[in-house]
């Protein structure tokens, strides 16, 4: 376990046995000890007569080591339970002793005690003693090894898929308001609040809540907004190594007007948003090794992330494109774009007004996108790639706040395809996410957990409408 670079294993044990447990919980200590991890009693947890085992302990462990195949086995019921997968989520280790057949060798390794043959060399030690004859060596044990070791997976820290946004980084203040304001008119709002934003950091929210690293490359000011935007962003498991604090802008802001039906209008004061540049990228070239995907949006200038995207590509990393406002400057882009996922009115202007969906698909596509997916709001989404041209339904949820919801489609997006789910299945997934995500106020309150995640998997594929054709259907809950 140590080797496949565990170091929340623990030792569980039957209270019926502390006494023979003994020993076995010294070597547990002496090899924490001897590789350098700190021994922690509670890492030692007792099981009762019938095998029950207190389910709290499944949280954060990775690496179990059980003194019998009984524990083993309840063990490994209670965490298909909680949805874990073994040996995936969960490594689990049992003694066995020469007698026992795994039932779950597909899932759980196990090591042999050799009881019986060390019974046999006790007996033997004992006659040669009384025979007064040297025991020979050649009857020592051999070295303990683990059977089904393939069973022993690296933990998800380790191997779960890496990402990188490099985006806007905000303090949005939601305001509701009655209409938007008009030039020489006073109006009187509702209610207003802040919360964290900018498309960057809304993105990255998203992807952490579902499990996935991911760092955020981006600036923040050197002010009070800036550090509470940090804490905010930390507390999310977003990695902030790239976070760059700027000591001549204050942070970015966003003040959102947001209408009784939930749709919004936006002003964004950039701060120091503005000065991220390719000079940030260079310094921050190992943010670009070992990733999957980019994550990029236009709210930033779209020389930036030109170059932003073309050096993803220097590392063999897949590129996501959210143009984040109508005007895209610089079409040379595109040409370093896997995923491009504009809107409909930021699709119809980019293209230079073409009206239909398919042309402009295929216009993006001209200028080398990969895979095109327009999205269509409360009507779903349209894809278009060299093999599909689909539309997907969405769901219908009442309307709260629409802010955010295209972030929480490609968070998810962009995260099932680094998890392997296949194309068609993460669209669905998406227009979930971005559906639902309106039920809240704020981009990020509404986006899905790793739990709501997990659930959507088996039952999504009945959910939501794939068509050939334009039917705009939803369907209710």
């Amino acid at each position: 376990m140590i080797t496949k670079h565990h170091t929340k294993i623990y030792c569980l044990i039957n209270e019926q046995e502390a006494q023979s447990t003994t020993d076995f919980i010294e070597g547990y200590r002496n090899c924490l000890y001897d590789n350098g991890i700190t021994f922690n009693p509670l890492y030692v947890q007792s099981v009762t007569q019938d095998y029950s085992i207190n389910s709290s302990i499944l949280m954060g462990l990775t690496a179990p080591i059980c003194f019998n195949e009984s524990i083993a086995t309840t063990l490994y019921h209670q965490a298909t339970q909680k949805n874990l997968d073994v040996p995936r989520d969960l490594s689990i280790i049992a003694l066995v002793d020469h007698q026992t057949s795994n039932s779950l060798s597909s899932h759980i390794a196990t090591i042999n005690t050799r009881l019986y043959q060390f019974g046999q060399y006790l007996a033997q030690d004992i006659i040669m003693e009384i025979e007064r004859l040297q025991l020979s060596q050649d009857i020592l044990l051999d070295e303990y090894t683990v059977s089904y070791a393939e069973n022993i997976h690296l933990p998800s820290s380790k191997i779960v898929p890496k990402l990188l946004v490099v985006g806007s980084i905000n303090m949005d203040t939601l305001i509701h308001v009655s209409e938007i304001p008009s030039t020489g008119i006073t109006s009187i709002a509702q209610s207003s609040k802040n919360v964290i934003g900018g498309k960057g950091a809304n993105q990255a929210v998203g992807i952490a809540r579902l499990g996935l690293h991911v760092s955020l490359l981006g600036r923040v000011g050197r002010d009070q907004e800036g550090m509470l935007l940090y804490d905010l962003l930390l507390k999310e498991k977003v990695n902030l190594e790239h976070l760059i604090f700027d000591d001549s802008s204050g942070s970015g802001r966003a003040y959102v007007f947001v209408l009784p039906n939930g749709e919004s209008s936006i002003t964004v004061f950039l701060g120091a948003n503005r000065n991220l540049s390719s000079k940030d990228i260079n310094l921050h070239k190992n943010a670009f090794e070992h990733i999957e995907y980019c994550l990029l949006q236009t709210e930033l200038s779209t020389d930036l992330v030109l170059y932003a995207a073309a050096y993803s590509k220097q590392f063999g990393v897949k590129t996501v494109l959210k143009p984040s406002n109508i005007q895209l400057t610089n079409l040379e882009l595109l040409q370093y774009i896997d995923y491009f996922i504009p809107n409909e009115k930021e699709a119809e202007r980019i293209s230079g007004g073409l009206s239909s969906l398919e042309d402009q698909a295929t216009y993006f596509r001209n200028l080398g996108v990969k895979t095109v997916i327009i999205t269509l709001g409360e009507k779903g989404c349209y894809l278009q790639n060299s093999e599909n041209s689909l539309y997907f339904g969405a769901m219908k949820f009442p309307v709260v706040d629409t802010t955010g919801a295209a972030d929480a489609f490609i968070s998810v997006f962009t995260s099932s395809l680094a998890r392997g789910i296949n194309l068609i299945k993460a669209i669905k997934i998406a227009s979930y996410a971005g559906s639902f995500s309106i039920t809240r106020e704020g981009a990020q309150p509404g986006m899905l957990d790793k739990e709501a995640y997990e659930n959507l998997l088996d039952n999504i594929d009945h959910m939501i409408t794939v068509s050939s054709r334009n039917e705009n259907q939803c369907i209710g809950l």
